[in-house]
């Protein structure tokens, strides 16, 4: 199976935080995931609140323990926009939070080579909410892997966005 090196990187970069128990950033760079996946299949590299719904809903299955229905992209959007305004406040980021996302994903890239992807985690959540945060992230992970798995790494436009990003 192909992969790309820098989905790897952020997907491994959000293990980690994972295990390390930062399960709230953690959780913002996996909101941000639909948004990359999304935008990386368009020539243009923007993305919407239509294309993060329409991505969480093709690529994301995951029903939360003690909840009757799924967790829809359009009921994450809005955490993910709210997320990614905390973060440009509190650095240089542009507004548009396509942009900030896709520029955290290019960094991820340089950032290592190689890393163990699969370790339990070092801590436990001690209450619900750190449980559900793992939990949504780690399916927004499994998600972005089996959408690149099963799409992306045979798109074109995909191949050429992830090139375009990754040179800059």
């Amino acid at each position: 199976m192909a992969t790309s090196r820098a989905l790897e990187n952020y997907c491994a970069d959000i293990e980690a935080l994972l295990r390390e128990g930062t399960t709230r950033t953690a959780l913002q760079l996996s909101l941000a995931l639909p948004d990359i996946c999304a935008a990386l299949e368009e020539a243009q590299m923007h993305g919407s609140a239509q294309q993060y719904a329409a991505w969480c809903e093709q690529w994301m299955n995951w029903v939360p323990l003690k909840r009757s229905k799924a967790i829809d992209g359009t009921r994450l959007y809005p955490a993910y926009v709210r997320a990614a305004a905390k973060q440009s406040t509190r650095s240089a980021s542009p507004a548009d939070p396509t942009m900030a996302a896709l520029r955290r994903f290019r960094r991820a890239r340089h950032a290592r080579s190689a890393r163990t992807l699969v370790r339990s985690l070092v801590w436990r959540p001690v209450n619900r909410l750190q449980a559900y945060q793992v939990q949504l992230s780690e399916a927004l992970v499994a998600a972005a892997r089996r959408w690149y798995a099963e799409r992306a790494g045979s798109n074109a436009v995909v191949q050429r966005n992830l090139g375009k990003l990754l040179v800059k």
